[in-house]
């Protein structure tokens, strides 16, 4: 996967993470489970923006982990389906094109 692959998918993930209502909101809490949902969307919210300082500085494998963190969550959260997380990180013929399913 190269760094234009994730910076794609971040831009993808903000939008729908937007779409969502979610905050921008690093979580302050790292004692104990966090089951409320909005605090994970806000959370992984805030690292899709950080992603992009960590591919500024070429910081590639630290944004592989965080990308993996990400699409774990939208799968723990029943918002993507396995099949949907191989296909984000496919090459795409239009990068800008929008998905939103919430069934």
């Amino acid at each position: 996967m190269t760094a234009e692959k994730v910076k794609e998918m971040m831009s993808k993930y903000q939008k729908f993470l937007f779409l969502l209502g979610a905050p921008i909101a690093k979580c302050d809490t790292y004692d104990r489970r966090i089951i409320d949902r909005q605090t994970i969307l806000g959370h992984i919210h805030y690292l899709s923006y950080e992603i992009d300082g960590l591919l500024a500085e070429n910081r590639l494998e630290k944004s592989f982990r965080w990308l993996g963190f990400i699409q774990g969550c939208w799968f723990a959260l029943g918002l993507r389906s396995l099949d949907d997380l191989k296909n984000d990180s496919k090459p795409t013929d239009n990068p800008n094109q929008l998905w939103l399913k919430l069934d």
